[in-house]
């Protein structure tokens, strides 16, 4: 079977091998052999990616059998699956933010609190059901559509 996806440790010591028949496996660039293999996958395997953080021993695949999974790649375990509805092609993880990038988000959640306090503040909401506001003509309750009781319309003939 072809190889269809690759995803090399950041040490440079395994890259992880993935084929068309769903056979993931270790390679071991330093001893030139396979180290083991992932179960799980039904179909062909389109992507894997490897948890950027050191300290996480994950790989995620995306196959044709439409599911994401998450393996540890110490004890070669399945953490988790995911079915999705479409076919998947690809699969990236995302690097966790940093205390800087927390703190931006952060005051960038403040900010917009505040500014919804203000807008909430500034801005009256419609008056409450029931209650007229000053100069206002009152309404017609829903359905009389203007007629009044015992008024009859005239027929055009």
């Amino acid at each position: 079977a072809r190889i269809t996806s690759l995803a090399p440790e950041p040490a440079a010591q395994r890259v992880w091998v993935a084929n068309g028949t769903g056979h993931m496996e270790a390679l071991d660039l330093r001893q030139k052999c396979m180290l083991g293999s992932l179960k799980g996958a039904a179909g062909g395997v389109r992507a894997l990616a490897l948890h950027p953080a050191e300290d996480q021993s994950l790989l995620a695949s995306a196959g044709l059998d439409r599911f994401l999974r998450v393996h540890h790649t110490g004890p070669r375990k399945s953490a988790a699956k995911v079915y999705a509805k479409q076919q998947l092609t690809g699969v990236v993880w995302l690097k966790p933010p940093g205390p800087q990038e927390m703190q931006e988000a952060d005051e960038a959640q403040e900010e917009e609190t505040k500014a919804q306090i203000t807008a909430a503040q500034v801005l009256p909401g419609p008056p409450p059901v029931g209650e007229r506001t000053p100069g206002a003509k009152p309404q017609a309750p829903a359905g009389s559509q203007g007629q009044r009781k015992g008024s009859k319309r005239s027929k055009a003939g």
